[in-house]
């Protein structure tokens, strides 16, 4: 994205990447993501949620 920030890509690899970090359960790094970006789709607001949801669970 760096390379590339123009691509047609961006969105989608946005969520991959989003949905990669809540799927290795590395939840503070997905939360970080996220909540660095300034466009936030329905996929990427899932995996935010989830995110949110096992990180306060794990803490529980």
């Amino acid at each position: 994205m760096i390379v590339y920030p123009t691509s047609n890509y961006v969105t989608e690899v946005r969520e991959l990447l989003s949905q990669a970090y809540v799927n290795a359960n590395n939840y503070n790094k997905a939360i970080e993501y996220i909540e660095a970006m300034t466009k936030i789709n329905s996929p990427i607001d899932r995996a935010y949620q989830k995110a949110t949801l096992l990180k306060g669970t794990e803490l529980f």
